[in-house]
């Protein structure tokens, strides 16, 4: 999903930039003032594409911040199945569902791992849990550190 909101960005910024420049262009050299809407609308899509940024930045800064200062726990590994909400090329990456007993609340918390674009199955062998870095204060924020444990992306 982070590539593809890379992509979508680079997409939207892309488009932004030329609505941008042939609103501008046509406005500065016809003295035309109805081109002024390629310019809004390309500050629009420009927008959109910063926005993307911003959320994928953001996202990356809490991962970074969970697996560095997080409540490490152990999570039982309970399935490794294919996410079908998500399809590139007609393929769906797998998923690492775990699962972890809260001991002072009696709450039981199910963890997934990111997209993994392939079998991840190979290297979780002998593993029966996995690191999991939680937030004390709310456990649904957390990260599944698989780092490792499977070959690095890319």
């Amino acid at each position: 999903m982070k590539t593809a909101l890379k992509i979508c960005a680079a997409v939207f910024s892309i488009v932004g930039i030329i609505f941008m420049g042939i609103g501008g262009a046509v406005c500065y050299y016809t003295g035309l003032r109805w081109p002024l809407i390629h310019l809004g609308l390309g500050a629009v899509f420009v927008a959109i594409a910063i926005g993307m940024l911003v959320y994928l930045r953001r996202r990356a800064a809490r991962e970074a911040r969970l697996l560095e200062t997080g409540y490490r726990i152990q999570a039982n590994i309970d399935d490794v199945s294919l996410n079908f909400s998500v399809r590139v090329n007609g393929r769906c990456p797998y998923v690492i569902r775990c699962s972890w007993l809260d001991p002072q609340t009696q709450k039981v918390f199910c963890f997934n791992s990111d997209s993994i674009w392939y079998n991840p199955m190979p290297y979780l062998e002998n593993r029966t849990t996995l690191p999991v870095c939680i937030d004390p204060e709310n456990p649904k924020r957390y990260v599944v550190d698989t780092e490792g444990i499977l070959p690095p992306k890319g």
